[in-house]
């Protein structure tokens, strides 16, 4: 792991502390990656680019799809395709050159990111049959891609863990249309809409804060690491009973792990 070191004034005069500053290449970190697809019927959850971390420049890199449609055969139970995919890491990064003293820890990345979500829906929801005896159709169908991220420092020696004064509030987007129809001696009708498809690209810079001011010094004894935690997930959902929309489609996409898209940790500063 490359440091770099610097003596900065204390905040109440008394001299000067030491400010390390860490970059790649981070050695001896923990890096915990994994990934949850989950479908049925008429759709798939894809992984593009399982979770890698690179330690020698800093960059993780993942991507997840889904796709679901509307079935040309429909179970006897209707149609249900639920589409999910998420792609998740854990990072561990020691913290090296500490002094006993009150210091404050900034964690500094980028994400370099591409997201999106669509949903097509054409024809109308199928009206059930009005026999004298209650009766129902259903049809659904929905889009959606969310990513987030937090961060805590653990003090490995007293299991401690103090948690960053700011806070990363990520982003998603949904859009979704329902029907429902009811009837017994007559019918009762149900639509609603929610949210509109989105393409999100974006270069996200962003440092967490863990301030000296309101916990306890650091130890120059007591072994720490900055936990990191990404995830990035994305479903598509095409689902109705009897049968569903006669053609409906959802997508939705998070992407940072091709095309230049990644996350990259930038620095970890003791100061």
């Amino acid at each position: 792991m490359a440091l770099a070191a610097l003596l900065v004034a204390s905040p109440g005069g008394a001299g000067v502390v030491p400010s390390v500053t860490m970059v790649a290449p981070y050695g001896h970190t923990q890096f915990t990656p994994s990934v949850y697809l989950a479908g049925a019927t008429c759709g798939f959850a894809k992984t593009l680019r399982a979770p890698v971390w690179n330690s020698g420049s800093g960059v993780v890199s993942l991507a997840v799809s889904t796709k679901a449609w509307s079935c040309s055969k429909v179970p006897p139970l209707g149609q249900y395709s639920n589409e999910y995919s998420q792609a998740q890491f854990g990072l561990n990064v020691p913290l090296r050159g500490v002094t006993t003293g009150p210091h404050n820890v900034t964690v500094n990345w980028t994400l370099r990111i591409a997201a999106a979500e669509a949903l097509a829906v054409s024809g109308t929801c199928p009206l059930p049959p009005i026999t004298g005896s209650y009766s129902a159709s259903y049809c659904s169908a929905s889009a959606f891609f969310s990513v987030n991220g937090y961060a805590y420092l653990q003090d490995l020696t007293n299991g401690s863990a103090v948690y960053p004064s700011n806070y990363w509030s990520g982003f998603y987007n949904l859009s979704s249309e329902t029907n429902s129809t009811s009837c017994y001696s007559t019918c009762y009708y149900s639509n609603s809409t929610s949210g509109s498809p989105a393409v999100f690209t974006s270069t996200i810079n962003f440092q967490w804060l863990f301030p000296a001011v309101g916990r306890q010094s650091l130890n120059s004894h007591h072994r720490y690491i900055i936990a990191l935690s990404f995830y990035g997930d994305c479903s598509a959902d095409v689902s109705g009973n009897p049968t569903g929309y006669p053609s409906a489609h959802a997508t939705a996409l998070v992407n940072f792990g091709t095309l230049s898209n990644s996350w990259q940790l930038n620095f970890v500063q003791i100061s």
